[in-house]
């Protein structure tokens, strides 16, 4: 708060001042501060802790709160899955390797892990080229050449 009131051009007594008053009155709390954000953006961005520790520490955060603020709430996994549903169709007739590099590009930048990443994108791709199979052929038999005439 005091850097963002300097840089906005009011003298530093006042700063002083004010920000004396907020800390007095409670309304100058990281670690608040951290924990809603970090569960509105978990909530409704479905960002994983990598990227709510990226963003948490560039907003001035200091690094033992986001630790505080950031724990493992054993949801990531299910949160990724969730983050790929609508991009998943757009995917679709992709090869493994376009298929895997968009999605897990995609993951990253909303800041999972490399293990959860590495995760969804299997589940993914096998779950989309189960749904490319033909009605009551499964993707073993395609595999195996049924046709046995």
């Amino acid at each position: 708060m005091r850097t963002r009131l300097i840089r906005a051009g009011f003298e530093d007594e006042v700063v002083t001042d004010t920000v004396a008053r907020l800390l007095e009155l409670g309304y100058l709390n990281d670690g608040t501060y951290a924990d809603a954000w970090v569960a509105t953006r978990r909530e409704h961005r479905l960002h994983g802790e990598v990227r709510l520790r990226h963003d948490l520490a560039q907003r001035g955060v200091a690094p033992e709160t986001i630790t505080l603020a950031v724990v493992d709430d054993g949801e990531e996994l299910t949160r990724a899955r969730a983050a790929i549903e609508r991009r998943v169709g757009s995917l679709a007739g992709l090869d493994r390797e376009a298929f895997s590099r968009r999605l897990g590009s995609f993951l990253a930048r909303r800041g999972f892990r490399a293990s959860i990443v590495t995760a969804v994108v299997r589940d993914a791709y096998a779950s989309s080229v189960d749904d490319r199979d033909p009605p009551g052929i499964s993707g073993d038999e395609l595999d195996a050449g049924t046709d046995s005439e």
